[in-house]
């Protein structure tokens, strides 16, 4: 498994347009690194993502 995400697979992951993920990338919310001219975006922050999502989602369901 890559450990890099392209432009594509991170907006169908977060499900968003290309020119929100460029603000979100330009704000600063969305770690990257550029590969010669490209952006790749860290599968690792994804996956965190997931599992915060999903404590969140177990925590609620006791209150």
């Amino acid at each position: 498994m890559n450990k890099f995400l392209n432009p594509a697979e991170t907006m169908q992951e977060l499900g968003i347009s290309y020119a929100t993920l460029l603000r979100k990338v330009k704000n600063g919310e969305i770690p990257f690194v550029k590969v010669g001219k490209s952006l790749r975006f860290p599968r690792t922050y994804f996956e965190t993502l997931e599992q915060e999502a999903m404590s969140n989602m177990k925590g609620a369901s006791h209150e």
